[in-house]
């Protein structure tokens, strides 16, 4: 009778266990499950002369299905000031929001439009990838400084939803923040092609679990490269004082 009960008790735990176990594993699908296979009809609107969507958006404006796979990123007053880059400007706020993927950029990579030459360990690549830095010398920014942002998520067609900061604020105290936008697909590939644009591959990018996928685990990072990898020493800047702006 004892061992009798002993094995109906045993079925009972696996039982239960069983049903725990489902749940928690969709539960946990759930929250990474909800893909964005078009981030302009999601958004809606109509592009700026530049071909980018709603920029200057903050998390806020941002549409219920995106917010499901995209982290809000923290407040400026939030965010590490010890690091060297000038608070408030776009590449302290790149390096802090890269920071809270468990994605490292050197503390020195430079002006916005210098990363992935200047800092250690980092690369540019022309390969078109989700959750790292987008450097540029256009998009309105200053041909000297350039301007760097933050790719958070790229669509089965291929746009990208940025997040930027320096925009719409810089530090300006508790509620200062970042800003979003689109690049449609035809706008990014453009620029990546004419140099304009390039993806910085961060330094710890062995170490990155789901390298190169979006925040949901879609992954789109490897199979988009507009044109082969350049090296970074075709592009070498002279390794002068940084000035410390974008």
């Amino acid at each position: 009778m004892i061992i009798i009960n002993k094995i109906k008790l045993s079925k009972l735990f696996i039982a239960i266990f069983s049903i725990v176990s489902i749940q928690l594993f969709f539960n946990t699908k759930s929250a990474y499950a909800d893909t964005i296979p078009d981030l302009i009809a999601v958004w809606g609107g109509s592009p700026d002369g530049s071909g980018n969507y709603h920029r200057g958006s903050v998390y806020s404006d941002l549409p219920q299905e995106i917010k499901k796979v995209i982290p809000e990123p923290k407040k400026f007053s939030a965010y590490n000031r010890n690091i060297g880059y000038p608070v408030g400007q776009c590449t302290w706020y790149v390096w802090n929001r890269a920071q809270e993927f468990g994605i490292d950029y050197d503390q020195f990579e430079g002006n916005g439009g210098e990363w992935g030459l200047r800092g250690t360990g980092s690369n540019r690549t022309k390969t078109i990838t989700p959750r790292i830095a987008l450097s540029t010398t256009t998009f309105g920014s200053s041909a000297q400084y350039g301007h760097v942002m933050f790719v958070e998520y790229i669509d089965s067609k291929g746009n990208a939803l940025i997040s930027e900061g320096n925009v719409i604020q810089s530090y300006g105290g508790s509620n200062s923040q970042a800003s979003f936008m689109i690049i449609s697909k035809a706008t990014l590939e453009s620029n990546v092609k004419s140099g304009l644009l390039n993806f910085v591959e961060p330094k710890n990018k062995a170490d990155i679990k789901d390298y190169g996928k979006n925040p949901d685990g879609s992954g789109v990072g490897s199979g988009n490269t507009t044109e082969e990898e350049t090296k970074a020493s075709d592009d070498q800047v002279e390794q002068s004082k940084f000035v410390g702006e974008d």
